[in-house]
């Protein structure tokens, strides 16, 4: 009996096993749009550990399912600079590459903030690239699917940044 118990044990592991989908992943650029770059700017930022220049263009790749599979979450990391153009007490920058420079820029970058967020990834039928959203108050929407990427970006009227907004469902006032 106690030679059987451990067989059991091993065969309901295999069986366990077995019966879990293979999931074939592939590779996706990963893009920022950031949208609130009047109150501050997203330095960097990271899906899944993929990371992405703040300053827009793409960096291949991002490993997600060929098939979006439910259930599925992604963490998104950023680094954000949150007073672009002023140092603390609303320092301006001198000229840049004097050293006075580089000492405001050390006190600079010492601002920046560090932010992480685990979220479920949306459905997606046809990957357009991963596209991370940064809206105010912190908030990041991630966008794979094609036709949501033309539904958020295509044929925007009025300001770019509000209409994005808009469109990702964005409420106008942060919590505290």
């Amino acid at each position: 009996m106690l030679k059987i118990i451990p067989l059991l044990g091993l065969l309901i592991c295999l069986s366990a096993c077995s019966s879990t989908p293979d999931i074939e992943y592939v590779g996706a650029p990963v893009s920022v749009v950031d949208t609130h770059k009047e109150y501050s700017t997203i330095v960097s930022a990271s899906f899944n550990g993929a990371s992405a220049p703040g300053a827009g263009g793409e960096i291949c790749c991002a490993r997600i399912p060929r098939y979006w599979v439910p259930g599925t979450t992604a963490t998104i990391e950023w680094v954000k600079d949150p007073s672009p153009d002023f140092n603390p007490g609303k320092v301006p920058a001198p000229m840049s590459g004097t050293d006075e420079w580089r000492q405001w820029y050390k006190v600079h970058k010492d601002n920046y903030t560090k932010h992480s967020v685990t979220i479920p990834v949306p459905e997606y039928k046809k990957s357009a690239g991963v596209t991370l959203f940064f809206l105010p108050c912190d908030e990041v929407r991630v966008v794979i699917d094609s036709k949501e990427r033309g539904r958020v970006l295509g044929n925007l009227v009025g300001p770019f940044n509000q209409a994005v907004q808009e469109r990702l469902g964005f409420k106008k006032e942060c919590k505290e």
